[in-house]
């Protein structure tokens, strides 16, 4: 489960628990779905990102292509705001 699931030992053991104390299991995977979700939500945004560099026709994409400025705008304003 560690490594099929990405639970931790304490997420497996509330699952394996899980006829004790039905709320902390549910819980447990919850908390993993959900840390599932935001991993695929990046890994889509990584795809995207890398797909768009290898078919930008730009020689230099870092100096001319208006997507990555954009992205590269977005996510300094991310880090900026805290959002």
């Amino acid at each position: 489960m560690q490594g099929t699931a990405m639970m931790s030992l304490p997420e497996i053991a509330a699952l394996i628990a899980g006829d004790r104390d039905d709320e902390d299991w549910r819980a447990a995977v919850a908390g993993c779905l959900a840390a599932c979700e935001e991993q695929l939500a990046r890994l889509a945004q990584a795809r995207g990102y890398l797909n768009h560099l290898l078919t930008c026709p730009s020689a230099h994409p870092v100096d001319t292509c208006p997507y990555l400025a954009e992205e590269i705008d977005d996510w300094l304003e991310e880090r900026r705001t805290g959002g």
